[in-house]
């Protein structure tokens, strides 16, 4: 049974994932100035608009023109942050009523409040001292903090914790999770500060840099802490060439560290048959490791539109393949055969670093700024079916084992039914692709919305004793599953394709699918909240921590039909069916 204050967690830990995405976003769009003032906008408690306001602020601030897209993405971030400081002050003040009760979080709800009081202090210095690099990477540490601690805070109230037994095992798995950890968080802290000082492509080839295996470094300016000048603009960075390259290669050796860190662990927690955390710590490493290249690929490699889709469809159905392994690993391995694993793992990274051949410096005029970026409404218009689509995934995806151990109360066929699901999809992909080459990737995508909904929606209504029923509807919406993976990214590969083109550059693709994965992921880490909120919502405190049948039910079945079926006529607009054949056709 969860504690009092769960929910509020809960909503608090949602609402700070939504500020970290809006302080992301505000970043990659170079609009943390966009706003020169704190906590107000040119002295405004809103972006200036009329001529009057536009007036006073260009009085107030004549040096700081007013760019309304940058203030707003500053302001609605702040916005949103203000209303997450309230939820913790809430939080915090609600602990001390609950003080008496055994075990309850007081002082992690004050050190909350502790925290996002800092973060509103760095926030104000990353305005006042223009983007300074020491403030800002404190400023995205601690919102990293803060969306972790809540977490931990939910988990702690969620009242379904339960500690280790003590053992010499578990004590040093601990120690080495708790080392792990420290260097995670290093390692975050060496991306802020490539980040900040603007290094992330001091770099431009990888495994060397700048064809150099030791390239020209000046660590002592890149990693001078105590002594850079506070005053200057920030925006773009300061350091010359040696000393952002001294700031990215180090970034490069502590992913090194850390991946070894991480497999480190994955390899004792196998040995010590927590065989689900191993796989959670390998899949998010290799996951991290590999996303953005491997997405990017098929515009490298590809050159028209047959091209385009025989790599996407081959690629995704890569990716299925691989989530089968991933989904069998656990049961066929140990840890004598867990160094195989790693070798074959390996060896799939030195295949992708082959593919990606040689590259080239690129000049200023070839880089597309990531505000140009998302104005351009041919990428707002794909970004959002995307995302939406993706959401409608996820959500079944994250309550499926509830709806098979509560509804269907068929818990031992939960392997059978994610396997049915994914092997369709995997298998579904060629036919897909033959599909999208006769009647084009639009309309076979929309064809794939429309049955998966349909699809979904003969869940309702099943119970006890409907497993097998379930499992045939599995195959039928894994057999969807295909489309959603080879047909969107397939017209995203054209645009990145056409948009570079226009640019003359590669780096608008990496921008690009950057977008992506960030609404991807931000899609998985949403439906994870959507679902359990709404199933955290229709517990009663008589009840025990199962939700309702119908809630399940309605959290399985609801979301995909509905998303699904929005996508579905979002995708049949006519500027969206322009730009599939401007896509297609370029």
């Amino acid at each position: 049974m969860h504690k009092p204050g769960y929910r509020w967690a809960v909503i608090g830990l949602v609402l700070c994932f939504v500020v970290v995405i809006l302080g992301a976003y505000t970043r990659l769009v170079h609009a943390g100035l966009g706003c020169p003032d704190w906590p107000g906008c040119y002295g405004l408690l809103s972006v200036p608009q009329s001529d009057g306001a536009l007036e006073t602020a260009q009085m107030r601030f004549p040096d700081d023109p007013v760019e309304a897209f940058k203030a707003w993405a500053e302001m609605i971030h702040r916005y949103a942050a203000g209303l997450l400081g309230l939820l913790i002050l809430g939080l915090a003040l609600y602990s001390l009523k609950q003080r008496h009760q055994p075990d309850y979080p007081v002082a992690l709800c004050f050190g909350l409040l502790g925290l996002v009081i800092c973060q509103a202090l760095f926030g104000m210095w990353t305005v006042t001292l223009k983007l300074w690099p020491q403030v800002v990477t404190a400023h995205l540490l601690g919102g990293f903090t803060t969306l972790s601690l809540l977490l931990l805070l939910s988990l702690r109230l969620s009242g379904r914790l339960q500690a280790l037994p003590a053992s010499p095992g578990i004590a040093r798995l601990r120690n080495l999770a708790r080392l792990t950890l420290l260097v995670v968080i290093g390692q975050i802290m060496l991306g802020g500060w490539t980040s900040t000082n603007y290094a992330a492509v001091a770099c431009i080839d990888l495994p060397t840099c700048h064809g150099e295996w030791w390239p020209e470094m000046d660590f002592a300016t890149g990693f001078n802490l105590l002594h850079q000048e506070v005053g200057p603009n920030y925006l773009g960075g300061m350091l010359e060439g040696p000393g952002r390259t001294a700031i990215h290669f180090t970034h490069r050796i502590g992913a090194v560290i850390t991946t070894l860190m991480a497999l480190t662990l994955a390899w004792q927690l196998w040995r010590s048959r927590y065989s689900l955390l191993a796989s959670l710590v390998t899949l998010m490493l290799g996951w991290t490791m590999i996303n953005v290249p491997w997405l990017a690929l098929p515009v490298v490699l590809s050159h028209n539109d047959d091209e385009r889709l025989a790599y996407n469809s081959a690629r995704e159905a890569m990716l299925l393949f691989g989530t089968l392994i991933a989904m069998l690993a656990p049961a066929v391995l140990d840890a004598s055969s867990l160094p195989l694993a790693l070798a074959g793992m390996l060896l799939f990274l030195l295949v992708a670093v082959l593919l990606q051949g040689s590259h080239r410096p690129l000049s200023g005029a070839q880089h597309r700024r990531f505000s140009e970026l998302l104005r351009d409404s041919r990428v707002r218009a794909l970004a959002l079916p995307w995302f939406l689509n993706m959401l409608a995934n996820a959500i079944p995806g994250t309550v499926l084992v509830l709806f098979m151990r509560e509804v269907l109360q068929a818990e031992s066929l939960i392997p059978a039914a994610l396997l049915s699901y994914f092997l369709a999809g995997l298998l579904a992909v060629p036919l897909w692709y033959a599909l999208a080459r006769r009647w084009g990737s639009l309309n076979c995508w929309r064809l794939g919305l429309l049955l998966s909904a349909l699809l979904f929606s003969l869940a309702v209504g099943l119970g006890a004793g409907d497993a097998y029923l379930f499992i045939a509807i599995s195959v039928g919406t894994g057999l969807m599953l295909g489309a959603d993976q080879a047909l969107p990214s397939a017209m995203q590969t054209g645009l990145a394709r056409q948009l570079m083109n226009e640019s003359g550059g590669a780096t608008i693709a990496a921008r690009l699918f950057a977008l992506w994965s960030m609404l991807g992921k931000a899609a998985m880490g949403l439906a994870v909240g959507i679902g359990y909120l709404w199933l955290g919502s229709q517990l009663e405190p008589a009840q025990s921590t199962v939700p309702p049948d119908w809630a399940i039910t309605t959290a399985y079945v609801a979301a995909p039909v509905l998303l699904k079926i929005l996508v579905f006529f979002m995708l049949g607009s006519r500027r969206l069916r322009y730009l599939n054949e401007e896509v297609h056709n370029a």
